[in-house]
């Protein structure tokens, strides 16, 4: 990810090596590098490494912070702040420069719009248009990262929009 991300700043595109396109692996990692070697710096693959990681670890403070305010919404303040801080604490893989250092935040990220979801539901109001592209869009950013996702897409579209067929097309 890294090594293409610095590649793509450099002008040589997603690639591994001259006119070699990595086919095997998702391009959303080497697309995430390049973003933060354009915020953080990227004059060396290790500044663009470093990037990456800063870059991580405020992603997934975002995202963090996205849950636990959404979460909110459906459950008392001490279950949210607990759950938040074991969140928080949690082991995970921020500083490895891989992709699945940023499935965690891009997870938290769907799980709050889920319970965005379930709030609208709850209250009896519609779920709105921006709602529905928000969850396909974590859907989306995670499948860039990693294609093992699809599965779970697939279900939870049709668990959501069974009734609404024009929505299951987004």
């Amino acid at each position: 990810g890294p090594w293409q991300g610095f590649r793509l700043l450099q002008g040589d595109g997603l690639t591994h090596a001259a006119g070699i396109v990595p086919w095997s692996r998702m391009p959303g990692y080497g697309l995430f590098c390049a973003l933060a070697g354009i915020l953080f710096g990227h004059r060396t693959i290790l500044d663009l490494a470093m990037a990456a990681v800063l870059l991580q670890v405020l992603f997934y403070a975002v995202a963090v912070g996205c849950f636990v305010w959404a979460s909110g919404l459906l459950w008392p303040p001490r279950a949210v702040f607990t759950l938040g801080l074991l969140i928080g604490l949690l082991p995970k893989q921020l500083a490895f420069t891989q992709a699945d250092s940023v499935i965690a935040p891009i997870a938290l990220l769907l799980t709050a719009a889920l319970c965005l979801w379930i709030r609208a539901w709850q209250d009896g109001r519609p779920v709105r248009m921006r709602l529905v592209l928000a969850i396909h869009l974590a859907f989306a950013l995670w499948f860039a990262m990693r294609p093992d996702v699809l599965p779970g897409w697939f279900a939870v579209s049709l668990a959501l929009h069974w009734r609404e067929w024009r929505r299951l097309l987004v």
